[in-house]
C-alpha cells in the first residue's frame, strides 16, 4: 500500500499549510476521518463504514505487517 502523507496544501493567501490530521492523503485518494469518507480524484466514492475502520487500521499501521487475526480488534475494539 502506498504510504500515506499529509503533504502541504495552499492557504487562502497561497502560502503552503499542512492538512488537518483528519486528512491523509495516499496517490490520488484522501480518507477524510471526520466525514468517514474516502475521496478519489475530488469524488466521493461507495465505502461502507466498516471498509472506512479497516482502511483506517491499515493506514495507521502501514509500517507492519497487521495480520488478520489482529485486523478485527484494531478496527472494533471491545
Amino acid at each position: 500500500m502506498p504510504s500515506a502523507h499529509r503533504g502541504p496544501a495552499a492557504s487562502p493567501a497561497g502560502r503552503p499549510h499542512p492538512l488537518p490530521r483528519e486528512i491523509l492523503r495516499f496517490g490520488r485518494f484522501e480518507l477524510r476521518l471526520v466525514e468517514r469518507k474516502l475521496v478519489a480524484d475530488g469524488a466521493s466514492t461507495a465505502l461502507g463504514s466498516r471498509a472506512i475502520d479497516v482502511l483506517t487500521v491499515l493506514i495507521e499501521n502501514r509500517h507492519r505487517i497487521v495480520t488478520k487475526r489482529e485486523l478485527p480488534d484494531l478496527a472494533w475494539p471491545g
